[in-house]
């Protein structure tokens, strides 16, 4: 589960001149949703003990804050950092996963331009990309992304979960993906940009497969009493990122093929 927008957008760059421009936003997309269902479902499955008393006054405060964006129109940027610790402090005491604090706080956090140019949300996405780039995500791939396949690691052990973990990702994710999109777009619930055709839906799909971080954060929180299973995981993800890439190479070489060859033989023909 969960879509690594960081190394995800990578390898859409790396094929951007084989891939339909305006899958890009597909896939950021596809990618945001899919970290938010992530994180609400570590944030309700992983969780046991609930301290009513500090989640009652986490949803005060996220309601305290709500009203200072809506009502009062207030833009400043340090009272909502310092609201937003005092909501990650109550959640993580409420025994909730601290990170679905992430996600209250910025729908506290105004989208909307009230006396500038931008919005405290664009000010704060700017001042805290760089930062979130270049420092927080390669640590956390740093700290969570380690494999060791020494003599004590036994992949046969538990086939069922590696193959579950590979397949899903690589096979199960696109397929799902493809076919959702293919649905509910007959069905007019959702639309397609504009001239977004379907191969390209299904490329996106397939680097969709590339879960890494979110997916190892998952397994570690399921398997945190295993470290070889844990391991296990890890290995599995980063298969499973790998064979993605190689997929889409592979189709995106099966059809550029397939068009040289129709244009060659419509030439011959004229």
């Amino acid at each position: 589960m969960s879509t690594d927008i960081a190394f995800a957008v990578g390898i859409f760059y790396i094929f951007k001149n084989h891939i339909n421009p305006q899958a890009r936003l597909f896939l950021l997309t596809l990618a945001v949703v899919d970290d938010l269902i992530s994180i609400l479902v570590i944030a309700i499955f992983f969780t046991q003990d609930i301290n009513t008393i500090y989640l009652i006054i986490a949803i005060c405060v996220m309601l305290i804050l709500i009203v200072a964006n809506k009502v009062f129109h207030i833009e400043n940027i340090p009272y909502y950092i310092f609201s937003g610790l005092i909501l990650w402090y109550l959640i993580n005491c409420s025994n909730v996963h601290p990170t679905i604090s992430g996600i209250l706080l910025a729908i506290c956090i105004p989208a909307k331009a009230y006396n500038g140019k931008k919005s405290v949300l664009e000010i704060l996405q700017e001042k805290l990309s760089p930062f979130t780039n270049f420092i927080v995500i390669p640590l956390f791939a740093f700290v969570n992304s380690g494999v060791s396949l020494d003599i004590t690691t036994n992949l046969g052990a538990s086939e069922r979960l590696y193959f579950g973990i590979l397949f899903g990702l690589a096979f199960g994710k696109p397929l799902g993906i493809t076919l959702f999109t293919y649905v509910f777009s007959k069905l007019k619930l959702v639309s397609r940009p504009k001239g977004l055709d379907f191969y390209s839906v299904f490329l996106v799909s397939l680097i969709a497969g590339i879960g890494f971080t979110m997916s190892i954060f998952m397994c570690e929180l399921t398997f945190s009493y295993d470290f070889e299973l844990i391991n296990l995981c890890k290995f599995a993800i980063l298969s499973a990122c790998i064979l993605s890439v190689a997929l889409t190479s592979v189709f995106i070489f099966v059809n550029e093929f397939l068009k040289s060859r129709r244009h060659n033989f419509r030439f011959a023909q004229k």
